[in-house]
C-alpha cells in the first residue's frame, strides 16, 4: 500500500560489504555475433511456440510484457503481420539497438568498471581474474 521510494526511504540500508560493478565493453562485431547467435537459440528452443502458447491463453498482445524485443516480432509473424525472416531480421536489429541503450545507460555509472572484451578468450581471462580475486579476499 506504500509507494516503493517511501518504502527505501524507511528499510535501513545494510551497507557493510564490498562489492565491484563489472561492465563488459564486447567489440561490436563479436556482440553482434553473439546477439544473433542468441536470437537463433530463442527460435530454436521454442520462442514461437512459447508465444502462441502465452497467446492461447488469452493474454492480449498489448500487455507491456509482450510489447518487448522477441515477442512483438513473432505476434506479428503469427498474425501474418510480417515474415517469418523479417521478424527474425527485426528481433536482431531491435536486440542490437536495444544493447546500445543499454550501454548509454550503463556509462553514466561511473561505479562500474569496463573491461573491454575482444575474444571468448578475453571473457574467459577475465572471469578467472575476477574468481581469484575473491578467492583472495575470503
Amino acid at each position: 500500500g506504500k509507494p516503493i521510494w517511501q518504502h527505501h526511504n524507511e528499510t535501513k540500508k545494510n551497507n557493510d560489504f564490498d562489492f565491484d560493478q563489472v561492465g563488459l565493453l564486447w567489440e561490436r562485431d563479436l556482440l553482434y555475433q553473439n546477439i544473433e547467435k542468441r536470437v537463433d537459440e530463442m527460435l530454436q528452443l521454442g520462442l514461437v511456440e512459447e508465444v502462441e502458447n502465452i497467446l492461447s491463453k488469452g493474454y492480449s498482445k498489448e500487455l507491456n510484457s509482450l510489447n518487448t524485443v522477441g515477442y512483438k516480432e513473432i505476434i506479428q509473424y503469427i498474425n501474418s503481420e510480417i515474415s517469418f525472416e523479417r521478424a527474425v531480421e527485426l528481433i536482431k536489429r531491435n536486440t542490437r539497438r536495444y544493447a546500445k541503450r543499454q550501454m548509454t545507460w550503463f556509462n553514466a555509472d561511473k561505479r562500474i568498471k569496463w573491461h573491454k572484451i575482444k575474444s571468448q578468450n578475453d571473457l574467459e581471462l577475465l572471469s578467472k581474474d575476477i574468481a581469484g580475486k575473491y578467492e583472495r579476499k575470503n
